[in-house]
């Protein structure tokens, strides 16, 4: 992993935070405390399942993002995880955390 990449990872100026179907508890933390905590970048929640979250207007897939998030956080299954990490990777992603 280049130095640029940890950047992404450690200091992001746009994070994703992509879930799947009800909103669970793991993805309401996430979400809060990105938005209520200070951070100043977007943050994107995609779901597919929900219009919005946390008041923010929620994604339908990665590919609707406005933006290429730098870093994307996944509170899907593991399962679904690779696909996810594949889709973020062709979009520019570079620090990916599950």
């Amino acid at each position: 992993m280049t130095i640029r990449n940890l950047e992404c990872l450690f200091k992001p100026r746009s994070i994703a935070v992509i879930s799947r179907g009800k909103r669970t508890d793991l993805d309401a933390a996430v979400e809060f405390n990105l938005i209520e905590g200070g951070f100043k970048g977007p943050v994107m929640p995609v779901n597919p399942d929900l219009q919005s979250i946390s008041g923010v207007l929620a994604y339908k897939d990665i590919a609707s993002l406005p933006v290429v998030p730098d870093l994307a956080i996944l509170t899907t299954s593991l399962e679904e995880a690779p696909a996810l990490i594949g889709e973020l990777g062709a979009l520019g992603t570079k620090g990916r955390y599950c």
